[in-house]
């Protein structure tokens, strides 16, 4: 399971914004869940597949979101998983 934080340092409200998640190759993305914290909020707070919701984040709020990932037993490395900013 990833944990991802989306925060907003302020001064204004971050409205709408577009939060996603492609797992790597080599993990297969099973479900995921968005709780924002109070005063913010997520547009959809849970899923199935690939991450893609919206975040309302008035400043100085957070959403945590959790994708549960299962990933191949033939894989082999690291599993690095970035999300672009």
């Amino acid at each position: 399971t990833y944990t991802i934080v989306v925060s907003n340092a302020g001064p204004s409200p971050a409205i709408d914004t577009l939060v996603t998640d492609t797992v790597p190759a080599g993990a297969t993305a099973l479900a995921w869940t968005c709780t924002p914290s109070p005063g913010a909020a997520c547009d959809a707070t849970s899923g199935s597949g690939s991450m893609s919701t919206t975040v309302d984040l008035p400043a100085a709020a957070t959403a945590t979101l959790s994708v549960t990932v299962e990933i191949d037993p033939a894989a082999t490395g690291t599993l690095d998983n970035t999300i672009p900013l």
